[in-house]
């Protein structure tokens, strides 16, 4: 949220028993309302871009359902921007439909963190260098 509101929200919070509150270091305020604008920008880039039917299964962060069409994914790409994701509820849909390999791509663990709390059964593979590719691909 808006800076200030964040600021008098965790002060009410402590004033109401809150042990601490903790200002979240992140980069901007993905699925929120203030992306309104970068969403307008991803619609208006997605009408120049062609896109293909989904050749295997895609599940949206909107609604934790798979993707069905080339229009469902575009529209899905311009709300997750302001929309809540529903990450968790994701992952138990793909387990329970037999996904046993969970991949996170890019710097840092964050996501293998939360499939962590999901599910501490499921294997996940973590690529976040080079070596890490080479090191799964001979797995």
């Amino acid at each position: 949220g808006a800076v200030e509101a964040c600021e008098r929200a965790a002060g009410l919070a402590e004033r109401m028993g809150a042990i601490k509150a903790v200002k979240l270091a992140v980069a901007g305020a993905f699925h929120s309302q203030f992306m309104s604008p970068a969403a307008d920008a991803v619609a208006d880039a997605l009408k120049n871009t062609r896109l293909g039917n989904p050749q295997c299964k895609v599940m949206a962060n909107i609604n934790a359902e798979y993707y069905g069409s080339k229009n469902e994914i575009s529209q899905g790409l311009v709300k997750q921007l302001t929309s809540p994701i529903l990450w968790q509820k994701c992952c138990e849909n793909m387990i329970a439909d037999g996904i046993d390999v969970f991949i996170e791509i890019g710097p840092g663990r964050v996501l293998t963190g939360l499939m962590k709390r999901i599910n501490r059964k499921q294997k996940i593979e973590n690529i976040s260098t080079i070596g890490n590719i080479e090191t799964i691909s001979k797995n």
